[in-house]
């Protein structure tokens, strides 16, 4: 089925674009959502009437992202968890979990829009994404330990050996540029 995206959607397309999708993801989300229409002539000829209003909605969007992202990205969200000696938890940390925290700091998202690249099983510091709009995303850090002064500790650590990569991969880059030079 042809439809004409109205609103962008991570994985899907951009607004104005024409995709196919199945008959029943449109019956039972896209449309009742008002993510798209029907790709017939008449909505074409719509859509073509409301093109630039989507178009200019779309971008003002995107525009109070990339507003937010500043404040957003690279977050520091820490949770106290129960795990056993090695680190491993007792149960996991969860996309509400994450979701449940950043609500407490005053952000507003919607939780489909977090995407945990891995389950946290473990203690440590961990990454998700925070899609705000989809082209536009923000990193959050997880750090999940036992007590807050683990926490800090863990973050601590982690920040050294970020550092420590970054200043090995400069002296990695500069030794290339002089052996580039010396050819």
């Amino acid at each position: 089925m042809e439809v004409i995206l109205l609103k962008s959607l991570k994985g899907l397309g951009k607004v104005g674009e024409i995709i196919s999708v199945k008959a029943g993801y449109f019956r039972n989300y896209l449309s009742p959502n008002k993510i798209c229409i029907v790709a017939n002539a008449a909505n074409k000829e719509e859509y073509e009437k409301i093109k630039e209003n989507l178009e200019a909605e779309n971008l003002a969007i995107k525009k109070e992202a990339e507003k937010s992202l500043s404040s957003i990205n690279n977050k520091e969200l820490f949770f106290i968890r129960s795990s056993g000696e090695a680190g491993h938890l007792y149960g996991s940390v969860k996309i509400l979990d994450i979701s449940k925290e950043l609500t407490k700091e005053g952000i507003s998202h919607d939780k489909a829009n977090i995407v945990l690249s891995e389950n946290i099983k473990n203690t440590g510091v961990h990454h998700a994404k925070l899609f705000l709009h989809p082209e536009v995303s923000a990193d959050l850090l997880l750090v999940v330990a036992r007590s807050e002064d683990e926490a800090s500790l863990e973050l601590s650590k982690y920040k050294e050996n970020l550092s420590l990569e970054n200043k090995s991969s400069d002296k990695n880059n500069a030794s290339s540029e002089s052996l580039a030079e010396a050819i």
